[in-house]
């Protein structure tokens, strides 16, 4: 019985659709990896902000994800044929074209001209799943900017644009802190000038290799850096996926699995739609392609084509069947000798990140989600009362535990009164010396005669207990000092 109401509930669609999920977020750190300047890019637009004067009321950026390098722009407008223009302006024009540029799913980049555009130069347009973005390392630049922004303008907000191009210089001569050089030195092999640099430093005059020609010495330092560049973000990568995945949780689905994907609804007051009290889930959806480790593709029931998904917005949608062999696999004999004998290593390995390096997509995604090891471990059976360690099996109801015809023996310290007993009392009932009902007498004034701190108390308590102090630690509660002080 107890199973089939488990499984019911479970696998009720309502409660499925409506209730958030208390685990943790699925999908584990994929890193995106690059070898060489602009070979992977990235491109958002920030705003809109506040018009200029000049018109400007979009920031349009792009990043080279090895080197660091940022290309900057303030333009007019978000649409598809700025960022085309830009592209060729200002990456293509200088840095040659990307093999790789990500992108998020906005109007201007999943354009036709944009896309055409990409096709002409030879660059692959890589695009974030949906309410994702994490994906685009872009998104950490616009952070960046915007903070810089805020610094320099005050309470001008209508002059951002004439600080981008000092914050971008800036941007490009400090050292990062995954790559250890500036991007300036990964791009161009050497620091750009300052005039405090021109005025401080020696002149080098003299100090370059006789046997080494100018290209060689550039080619070697160019050289030198990016070997330090890539050991120093493998490292870096590393590092933020070993401290990323200690707050998320592995996860897989099969071809065929249920679904339901995670909704972010919109207010509507016309409609008269409050997202407070829409579904949280939508579905079921049924997976029909697995791109990487975090991405799968999605189809309703009637299998229409829903799109690419992040597993982080996705969870299991369970039916009977589900539930049922879910519930099996549980509670399996196999499975409960599987706890208890990995039961000391568990607390010791929680917090060990999962997932390898090795298993890391280029599906442009910066989460990873292997196994399917989500399921909850099965909980240790509750222990039944006995009179020895006066504990109650908490799984099971009162009323089945202390029925009138129950066999289960009980411990001769409770002290379990009918339903007749259970009526309120009156003043009188109370003695305000010991703080006692009337049917405490048969119990005896001895301590030990009544339920010990191990032990659970059933009787409901219809006043509060008045101690032999009361006329020296009066309650401030008017209503009880009136009724209990019988001084």
């Amino acid at each position: 019985m107890r199973k089939d109401v488990k499984t019911y509930v479970l696998s009720c669609p309502v409660c499925q659709l409506t209730k958030p999920s208390q685990k943790k977020p699925a999908g584990l750190l994929v890193p995106i990896h690059a070898s060489e300047p602009w070979e992977v890019a990235g491109v958002d637009f920030v705003g809109p902000l506040p018009r200029t004067a000049s018109g400007n009321a979009y920031i349009l950026v792009f990043v080279d994800y090895f080197s660091k390098w940022i290309e900057v722009c303030a333009v007019r407008e978000a649409t598809a044929q700025v960022a085309a223009s830009k592209f060729q302006s200002e990456v293509f024009a200088r840095h040659g074209a990307p093999k790789y540029l990500i992108s998020d799913r906005g109007t201007p980049f999943m354009s036709e001209l944009f896309n055409q555009v990409l096709k002409i130069v030879g660059s692959e347009h890589r695009l974030t799943t949906a309410y994702h973005p994490q994906t685009n390392a872009t998104e950490r630049v616009n952070r960046t900017l915007k903070t810089a922004i805020r610094a320099y303008v005050g309470d001008k907000h209508n002059t951002w644009d004439k600080y981008i191009p000092q914050i971008c210089f800036a941007l490009r001569t400090a050292p990062h802190e995954s790559t250890g050089f500036s991007p300036a030195k990964m791009l161009y092999g050497r620091e750009l000038a300052t005039p405090v640099d021109l005025l401080t430093q020696p002149s080098t005059d003299g100090t370059d290799d006789p046997f080494l020609s100018p290209p060689q010495t550039l080619e070697q330092s160019l050289q030198e850096t990016h070997d330090h560049a890539r050991a120093a973000l493998q490292t870096s990568h590393e590092r933020k996926k070993h401290y990323y995945d200690l707050r998320r949780r592995p996860v897989t689905y099969q071809l065929g699995d249920l679904v339901r994907l995670k909704t972010h609804p919109r207010s509507d007051a016309v409609a008269n739609l409050t997202a407070k009290l829409a579904c949280v889930y939508a579905g079921p959806y049924r997976v029909v392609q697995r791109l990487s480790a975090v991405n799968y593709r999605l189809a309703n029931m009637d299998g229409t084509d829903v799109g690419v998904v992040h597993v982080v917005n996705l969870q299991p949608f369970h039916t009977w069947t589900t539930s049922e062999s879910q519930n099996k696999r549980r509670h399996s004999p196999s499975r409960s000798r599987q706890h208890e004998s990995h039961s000391a290593v568990d607390e010791d390995t929680d917090d060990m990140p999962s997932g390898n390096l090795d298993d890391v997509s280029s599906s442009g995604d910066e989460c990873s989600a292997p196994d399917e090891a989500v399921e909850e471990e099965p909980k240790l059976e509750s222990q039944m009362i006995s009179p020895e360690s006066g504990l109650v099996d908490l799984s099971q109801p009162l009323a089945d535990m202390f029925d009138g015809d129950t066999d289960v023996p009980l411990p001769s310290n409770y002290n379990l009164r009918s339903r007749a007993d259970t009526a309120p009392m009156l003043e009188a009932d109370i003695d305000f010396t010991t703080g006692l009902g009337p049917d405490s007498s048969a119990a005896g004034s001895d301590p030990s005669d009544f339920p010990q701190s191990n032990t659970y108390d059933l009787r409901p308590r219809v006043h509060p207990r008045v101690t032999t102090d009361w006329s020296s630690n009066r309650w401030t509660n008017s209503y009880h000092t009136e009724r209990l002080n019988q001084d």
